[in-house]
């Protein structure tokens, strides 16, 4: 509910304090203290919710007791984004690229850590914002091909970055939009673990057209429609 992370930061606050003034064990709190609390101001609509969330992670990385995890960033990411921040992508961003930095495993990326950063990028009128998304989907196919993780990039995510593309107004966003989908047919092709075609990331390429200021656009259309109708045909879905 609106306004409970008020009453969890507060309980928070005091459980740090009888555990710091008292040295009750009882009291000490866990990373599920941290991550609950942070969760509840992801959720409200606080204006100050994402700096807030940022001053309590910080305490729980000074704490030597804190076994950090990816739920703890991934909440603040839920806060960075459903925040009004006009530069949350790159703000989200940042953390993303901080788990990756991480030697624990269990603070490492998530594929929903990568999902909502994407998404973030694909909503935001952040300038940079495609590219940005772009960057994040090839350090993922990168990471994995290191085995330096272990999530890969699937369509939802390349449908993410056509999507930031189709609404960045950037005049190579149909080409960019393009690209994306010949490199999802060629992972298809390949057996490649990473994102193949379906028809939301295909819709989402008619989208990018749909808003260029480009020629051709029902050419480009066409195109789209008939590599449909080949997947289908072929029994993709």
């Amino acid at each position: 509910r609106r306004g409970n992370h008020v009453k969890a930061e507060s309980l928070l606050s005091e459980m740090l304090s009888i555990y710091e003034d008292e040295g009750d064990l009882s009291c000490r709190p866990s990373i599920h203290s941290f991550a609950s609390v942070v969760n509840a101001l992801a959720k409200s609509r606080d204006t100050n919710a994402v700096p807030r969330a940022e001053e309590i992670i910080q305490k729980a990385e000074e704490l030597d007791y804190i076994s950090l995890n990816s739920y703890l960033y991934n909440s603040f990411i839920d806060c960075i984004v459903n925040s009004d921040a006009p530069d949350k992508s790159s703000k989200a961003e940042a953390v993303l690229m901080k788990m990756e930095q991480q030697q624990q495993l269990d603070v490492k990326p998530t594929e929903y850590s990568y999902s909502m950063v994407l998404t973030c990028c694909a909503r935001s009128g952040e300038h940079g914002s495609a590219e940005r998304a772009e960057r994040i989907l090839n350090n993922m196919e990168t990471l994995y091909s290191l085995g330096q993780s272990s999530v890969v990039a699937n369509s939802r995510c390349y449908s993410a970055v056509i999507t930031a593309f189709a609404r960045s107004k950037s005049p190579d966003a149909v080409s960019k939009a393009f690209q994306l989908v010949d490199r999802m047919e060629k992972n298809r092709k390949e057996g490649s673990p990473h994102g193949h075609p379906n028809a939301h990331c295909y819709n989402s390429v008619v989208h990018a057209i749909a808003k260029s200021r480009g020629n051709h656009k029902a050419e480009k259309c066409k195109d789209i429609l008939e590599r449909m109708i080949s997947a289908r045909d072929l029994g993709h879905r």
